[in-house]
């Protein structure tokens, strides 16, 4: 067997190969430039920082309401955070990235969305 590049561990002690989309990657590109302004990520270092951060993440096992509306609607999915990213596993491929920072969740919507938010909060945004 070759050595995967991306894999979790299954409840049966399994190896299962992930893969990315090209969605997710981009969700990640655009994700880390609004958590992480100040460190501008290199197009070159783009995926081997996903796959590093999908690495040391852990699977989420107490669901939110939104996580267990998402399985409802989408089918089998697994979530897996690592800090301030949660990644979406559906159909043993990785479909997006999410924000789950507490305070930082709102950059997960447009960027109307976000705008709106600092002008009801007047700019005091963390």
């Amino acid at each position: 067997m070759s050595e995967m590049e991306l894999y979790y561990v299954n409840k049966k002690r399994k190896k299962v190969e992930v893969f990315l989309t090209n969605h997710a990657i981009e969700a990640f590109r655009d994700r880390w430039k609004k958590v992480y302004p100040e460190d501008h990520l290199e197009e070159s270092n783009l995926r081997a920082k996903l796959v590093s951060r999908f690495k040391s993440s852990h699977r989420v096992k107490n669901l939110s309401k939104q996580e267990k509306e998402r399985i409802r609607k989408h089918g089998p999915t697994l979530f897996f955070r690592q800090n301030s990213f949660t990644f979406v596993v559906a159909d043993c491929r990785i479909v997006t990235v999410e924000i789950s920072d507490k305070y930082k969740r709102y950059l997960n919507k447009d960027e109307r969305a976000i705008q709106s938010r600092r002008n009801i909060l007047g700019k005091q945004v963390r």
